[in-house]
């Protein structure tokens, strides 16, 4: 086998700029940060998602800034485009259209932000990809502390559900309800015939308390029941 070429690759990573290095590791961070504050508030789309599309957009660009030394001619803008092009598909995947109601837009929005700041990075401004992330961090924070003061403390109401007494069913309710950091031995529920009745409270007025009744309605086996308890 001829290891030519991997010598000569072994040669060249050697010769790479320093700051490259410095480069992917501030994107992995403000990836990470971003990350963190969407793993907080229990978004499919966490840490290890940001932390990768921002990685993912800087090694791009500082490949093609790579092919451009190497070949001296090029447009590095070309790849960045179809860095914001590729996203615009996993935003699309996060957008969940469910009874009538659309969920996932700030992951989405959330996930194009953090490709875009992986560009920023990889176009060789890392101090400005850490402080736009700081900020985007900030606004993500500081509106969900406004929407509380604005809407007013939760207001719970009760729901009735049905199901079937079947083993995958309460997995899915202990997974939803750990998921929501909520206790479901809290939850009043009798069996009839092989069928479950629960009554469970949830607070209808925050968007994010009402993602909890969007999951639990997405669950394959639940039905509405009329208070039966």
């Amino acid at each position: 086998m001829d290891i030519t070429p991997i010598h000569q690759e072994l040669r060249y990573l050697s010769t790479l700029p320093f700051h490259c290095f410095v480069q992917l590791g501030v994107a992995v961070l403000c990836g990470a940060i971003i990350g963190f504050e969407r793993e907080l508030k229990r978004k499919a789309a966490g840490l290890r998602t940001n932390v990768l599309i921002c990685m993912g957009a800087t090694i791009y660009m500082i490949l093609s800034q790579l092919l451009l030394s190497q070949s001296g001619n090029g447009d590095v803008t070309r790849i960045a485009g179809q860095v914001v092009v590729g996203m615009g598909f996993i935003g699309a995947g996060t957008i969940i259209q469910s009874r009538g109601r659309v969920v996932g837009l700030t992951s989405a929005a959330t996930l194009w932000v953090a490709a875009a700041i992986g560009v920023v990075i990889g176009a060789g401004y890392p101090l400005l990809g850490l402080l736009i992330t700081l900020f985007v961090t900030f606004l993500l924070v500081v509106v969900g502390k406004l929407e509380f003061f604005f809407l007013g403390k939760c207001q719970n109401t009760i729901i009735h559900i049905a199901f079937r007494d079947n083993p995958k069913t309460w997995e899915a309710l202990h997974n939803l309800f750990s998921g929501f950091n909520k206790k479901m031995e809290s939850c009043h529920c009798k069996k009839e015939n092989g069928i479950c009745f629960m009554d469970i409270d949830y607070c209808h007025i925050h968007p994010d308390h009402k993602e909890f009744f969007i999951d639990l309605m997405q669950i394959p086996d639940i039905r509405p029941a009329t208070a039966h308890i």
